[in-house]
């Protein structure tokens, strides 16, 4: 039962259409489509709406048509936008909504609103049925999108990890909003692989120099001491960076080298086939965070039992390396498979998306977690 008529047999009322009234905004764009996300209910909180926004964003602009993301100054900002209006009256928010070629996003006040305002609508549901909250006014132009959940009933529950929504591939959302402008023709793709650290932007650093180049913000630091140690040059490093920052290495480091940097050091994530008691305990004595990764499955027992107090874990990097390379190694050299990367690369001037020389390196597939793979589809 939809939640309206629940109330409206509880309450004893009609439902009817709300009377509202829009006012005036200033827009500067005539031609638009809408769209609203929110974090207030995590469960709903689609993490992949900037992926959306890349499909639809080209075929937009080439017809003249806006894309305007409306909310709270609580919301969080969809990355490509053309706009974000966040500072409106409810009323305000009534003349934009209306004005809306289509309205794209999650069950929330907008999407409802346009539907009032008989404005297309594409909306998104996971951890509650659609059908007990999906537009009521204009049925036959809304496109309602139910995440298959994997299987399983609604959780309808507040948060969810992993959350049911993001089983939605971005091309789903898109290609609905495409439908409803009535495009016949667009460019978009089809979803391959989204790894799951895709989402975890990561910027590392290897010492070979001081970088030269800016870290793109919202990242979190790695500096590999595994792929260049140098301990001067990460040192100098450190001391430029106004938070702490996670080490990766293969060795111990020099006991100069902690006492410099033990306030600067979030994490220390050590892999080898075996440790020795001493390195570990000068590192906890410091009180740095320690992530042990033992690289040889036939040492992994005596490790675990000769460092009982220690947390352990089997490196399963390059295993999972060469499993993601079997599966799309052929994809990829026939070009038909493309990617981007949640992981950057400095190194000096540079700054790249990708590791290794080519794609016959396992460091490149090392990464695949970090890729969002898709083809390109013209349909």
């Amino acid at each position: 039962m939809h939640l309206i008529d629940l109330y409206s047999r509880d309450l004893n009322v009609d439902i009817g259409k709300p009377i509202l009234s829009p006012h005036f905004y200033p827009l500067t764009d005539e031609n638009y489509v809408t769209i609203h996300t929110s974090d207030k209910v995590p469960a709903k909180n689609y993490s992949y709406w900037a992926e959306v926004v890349s499909i639809l964003r080209p075929e937009l602009e080439k017809r003249g048509i806006a894309l305007i993301q409306v909310g709270t100054k609580e919301d969080p900002q969809i990355t490509g936008v053309h706009k974000f209006i966040n500072n409106t009256t409810f009323n305000q928010l009534f003349h934009i909504l209306k004005g809306s070629k289509c309205h794209v996003g999650i069950d929330s006040c907008p999407v409802h609103l346009c539907s009032h305002f008989d404005v297309p609508t594409v909306s998104i549901y996971a951890h509650s049925y659609a059908k007990t909250c999906d537009p009521i006014w204009n049925k036959d132009k809304a496109i309602v999108i139910e995440s298959d959940r994997g299987g399983d009933k609604p959780s309808f529950s507040y948060s969810e990890d992993p959350k049911k929504i993001d089983i939605l591939k971005p091309e789903q959302i898109a290609n609905a909003v495409f439908k409803q402008l009535g495009f016949k023709t667009y460019n978009s793709i089809e979803t391959t692989y989204i790894g799951k650290k895709f989402l975890h932007k990561t910027v590392d650093i290897i010492p070979t120099e001081m970088p030269k180049v800016e870290t793109p913000s919202g990242c979190d630091i790695v500096i590999r001491m595994d792929l260049c140690f140098n301990e001067n040059i990460c040192l100098s490093i450190l001391n430029k960076s106004n938070d702490r920052v996670k080490l990766k290495t293969d060795r111990p480091f020099s006991d100069h080298f902690l006492n410099l940097t033990k306030s600067k050091i979030s994490e220390i994530e050590y892999s080898s086939n075996e440790f020795e008691e001493e390195d570990l305990n000068k590192i906890r004595s410091l009180g740095i965070n320690l992530k042990l990764k033992c690289t040889d499955k036939s040492k992994l027992k005596d490790q675990r039992l000769k460092f009982f107090d220690y947390e352990i874990e089997e490196d399963k990097s390059l295993e999972e390396a060469k499993s993601l390379k079997e599966e799309f190694e052929g994809a990829f050299k026939k070009d038909k498979l493309r990617a981007f990367s949640g992981k950057y690369y400095i190194n000096g001037d540079k700054i790249s998306s990708f590791i290794g020389e080519s794609k016959d390196d396992i460091n490149f597939w090392i990464d695949v977690p970090y890729f969002f793979c898709y083809t390109e589809v013209s349909k």
